[in-house]
């Protein structure tokens, strides 16, 4: 079973998110902020972490990279509503990126391609934005 962290401060997110990803056998886990998201994230090492771009303490992209600078390796997909999401979603800590508002469909092809080695190789193209 795969175990999924979602980071975001809406809780009507986090709860479409649990159970759109629930129906496919995946476990969630929930954090509201970022800093509470990053430490569930060391703690639990999740298949995958779907981080929003603007969080109340600091923004995913910031959760994204200090994940990975203290060794966290799961995928990691950028959730915004923002313009910004597309030069964000360049960061090298990203390895996806979904624009809000997004189908469940698009949620589920967006989580399986993250966890999907073959498609984060080294070699792929630019970060996809799934709009």
């Amino acid at each position: 079973m795969r175990h999924i962290l979602v980071i975001d401060d809406e809780d009507g997110i986090r709860q479409i998110i649990n159970l759109a990803l629930s129906r496919y056998g995946v476990t969630v886990m929930e954090a509201a902020t970022g800093e509470v998201g990053l430490a569930m994230a060391l703690m639990s090492q999740p298949d995958a972490i779907i981080v929003d771009l603007r969080l109340p303490d600091i923004s995913g992209v910031e959760v994204a990279a200090r994940y990975q600078s203290q060794g966290g390796t799961s995928p990691i997909i950028l959730l915004s509503a923002s313009d910004e999401l597309e030069t964000k979603a360049d960061h090298p800590a990203i390895t996806r990126a979904l624009a809000k508002p997004f189908t469940l469909g698009r949620l589920w092809s967006t989580v399986q391609s993250a966890l999907t080695p073959q498609t984060r190789g080294a070699n792929e193209p630019k970060r996809q934005i799934h709009r």
